[in-house]
């Protein structure tokens, strides 16, 4: 007959410690959690967007919408895009007809787009109304700021 193993007593501290969880259970938990954060994030997001009537990302949004959810299409003839508007479907053909109507008057620049050549003139008057909110540095284009921002600025 086989002698029972008795296990040592625990001392009080020892009964009273919760147990550690196995890493890869934390890792999991962990990238889980994180997942779920991006997807809260996303949503209130989403909700923002979809409540700002007024804000030019909603207004994007909901022409995205409006675009993708339309059974009235306009293609184009040479590639794959469509859209919702005739205006916008002649803007596109730019792109294939390489017209560029839009003129510097202070250098030979043209332009496809009115607002490519009002964001052009911002070279010639040095203008800059893109303003970084954590420091005192201005930029000229939009896409100059965000640039700034995630290098300088990082949380």
């Amino acid at each position: 007959m086989a002698e029972e193993v008795i296990p040592p007593l625990l001392s009080v501290e020892e009964a009273n410690a919760p147990d550690e969880p196995d890493s890869d259970c934390v890792e999991n938990q962990e990238e889980q959690m994180g997942i779920f954060q991006t997807l809260d994030r996303l949503e209130e997001a989403v909700d923002a967007l979809l409540n700002t009537k007024s804000s030019a990302s909603s207004n994007s949004l909901q022409h995205h919408l409006k675009v993708k959810n339309s059974k009235k299409l306009i293609n184009c003839t040479i590639c794959t895009k469509s859209f919702a508007k005739l205006g916008n479907l002649k803007t596109h053909m730019r792109v294939h007809t390489g017209e560029k109507p839009f003129s510097c008057h202070q250098c030979t620049k043209s332009f496809s787009r009115s607002s490519h050549l009002r964001s052009h003139l911002r070279v010639h008057t040095g203008e800059k109304p893109h303003t970084c909110p954590q420091c005192t540095k201005s930029f000229s284009h939009l896409s100059n700021l965000r640039r700034h921002l995630k290098s300088s600025h990082r949380r």
